[in-house]
């Protein structure tokens, strides 16, 4: 009897060490902040065509639609761009009323006032996108000019063509093979020179390449930095399986949440705020999703997106981002995070997202340590003005739960724990932010919140595989700032 209880102890010692948790454990130092979050910081991009009803993909803006409008103000302030390959592939822009005569491909002054009229609704600031591909700079100068006669409470910056670096492969090429970056800035310049002469209030932003950040990006910040208030880059990382499944880059969830695509996007934040910091400006990721092509079914839109952008937004902001626009809202591509088909309004995982980053990410960046023991999770912390510490976990492990330590310092008490949880990582449906989902009216509120307390001076909590969960820290007097680690002024431009 008793070797045959000895067996079973040895077998149960052998299952639990198995399926034991792994220790991870997160050390935060409130006390030392460093670059401030912009408040609109989240953003949203979509194409000039959704407003003149030219780009191929648009399903129209529903601009007046209130599940719209209250699905856009719960995760700001933010700001929405209008641009994209459409914006260069405009014919024309006039002032005055869209008529039945009028092409899709010129635009009108009446299809600009209710994109700024939402943005007002909603709180929000606007980039705006002018023609370089196929327009003409004196078109381009008016375009502006009455931008700020009507708008300039709303406007952030202009944004003078999209993605010039692929002018020569588009499907339709607007630019010879042999342009360059150097004809790039000669025919910026034409055009900047043309706007400030009308318009010598005018904010610019540039150069919204795609990709080509050592080269196009770079150069153009050398050279024109003094001229733009804001450097902005477009990243599409991942490619669709259908150009290649097996590449390095392909759209697969393990690629989606591995370490190789989080890597990749650490270091060219960290060269986009090198080259703003050397002018002195902000950077703007202002065109961004996780696949280009319109995303890959299966994980643009499944739940894997929602934790890749969660960990995308905190990677900027540490670098000091002024903010990103997820792309393609408006649009019927799936790596959206609102999609829109007529009078339905649905929020994707992605969009899930912005909520928990609104939620966790008003304040300071506060540096961690973390030891992750083997799991796929990050960690990011941010302290508010009065005091609260909010450190977001983010476990992108495909099988491992972990048993985390968290240790907040500063003598705080008291916590509480919000999750972003989906059946599986491949799931569509049953995402809940706090215990609910966004509502068929737009709305979400939280519905559970654990409570928790400071024992040991650290909360314990595990955070499963496939989730991410935001721990607000209280019942504490704001700790002292010490120095501040980078930049601690607000951003803005």
């Amino acid at each position: 009897m008793l070797k045959t209880m000895s067996r079973f102890a040895l077998i149960f010692a052998l299952v639990a060490a198995c399926c034991a948790q792994p220790a991870v454990t997160v050390t935060a130092h409130p006390g030392s902040p460093g670059y401030a979050i912009p408040p609109d910081f989240i953003g949203l991009a979509t194409e000039t065509g959704d407003l003149t009803g030219s780009f191929k993909l648009s399903t129209g803006l529903p601009f007046q639609n209130p599940v719209f409008q209250r699905m856009i103000r719960q995760i700001g302030p933010g700001a929405l761009r209008f641009g994209g390959d459409s914006v260069d592939f405009l014919t024309g822009w006039t002032r005055g009323q869209r008529t039945a005569a009028t092409p899709q491909t010129v635009l009108t002054s009446s299809d600009a006032d209710p994109a700024f009229a939402f943005a007002r609704i909603v709180g929000w600031k606007v980039l705006w996108g002018l023609n370089l591909g196929k327009g003409a700079s004196t078109d381009d100068a008016d375009e502006a000019a009455y931008v700020y006669q009507t708008a300039s409470d709303v406007l952030l910056a202009l944004q003078i063509g999209n993605e010039p670096d692929d002018y020569p492969t588009l499907g339709t090429p607007l630019r010879p093979s042999t342009y360059s970056v150097t004809d790039y800035i000669a025919e910026w310049q034409t055009f900047a020179n043309a706007i400030k002469s009308e318009t010598p209030a005018a904010v610019l932003a540039g150069p919204d390449s795609s990709g080509s950040i050592n080269s196009w990006t770079a150069t153009f910040a050398s050279q024109l930095g003094p001229r733009v208030a804001l450097l902005t880059q477009h990243l599409f990382p991942l490619s669709p399986t259908s150009a290649n499944p097996s590449a390095a880059k392909a759209a697969t969830i393990p690629n989606l949440l591995g370490d190789a695509l989080r890597t990749t996007e650490d270091k060219d934040a960290l060269a986009l705020q090198q080259m703003a910091q050397a002018q002195n400006i902000a950077w703007r990721m202002t065109a961004t999703t996780n696949c280009y092509g319109g995303g890959e079914p299966g994980v643009s839109d499944v739940f894997a997106s929602a934790l890749w952008g969660l960990d995308y937004m905190f990677t900027l902001a540490e670098h000091d981002a002024a903010g990103l626009n997820f792309y393609g809202v408006g649009t019927s591509v799936i790596n959206t995070p609102i999609v829109i088909d007529g009078n339905q309004i649905t929020a994707q995982p992605l969009y899930y997202a912005l909520l928990m980053f609104h939620a966790a990410a008003t304040g300071r960046i506060v540096p961690l340590d973390v030891v992750t023991n083997g799991v796929n999770l990050t960690a990011y912390g941010v302290l508010d003005t009065g005091g609260n510490l909010r450190v977001t976990v983010i476990n992108k492990d495909l099988t491992q739960d972990a048993a985390v330590n968290l240790a907040p310092g500063a003598g705080y008490t008291t916590a509480s724990v919000m999750r972003l949880t989906a059946p599986a990582l491949d799931s569509t449906t049953g995402i809940t932010l706090g215990g609910a989902s966004v509502a068929a009216d737009g709305s979400w509120s939280p519905t559970q919140l654990e409570r928790g307390s400071v024992s040991g001076g650290a909360l314990r909590t595990t955070v499963s595989a496939g989730s991410a969960a935001l721990v607000t820290f209280g019942n504490s007097a704001p700790p002292s700032r010490g120095r501040c680690r980078g930049n601690c002024r607000p951003k803005g431009i």
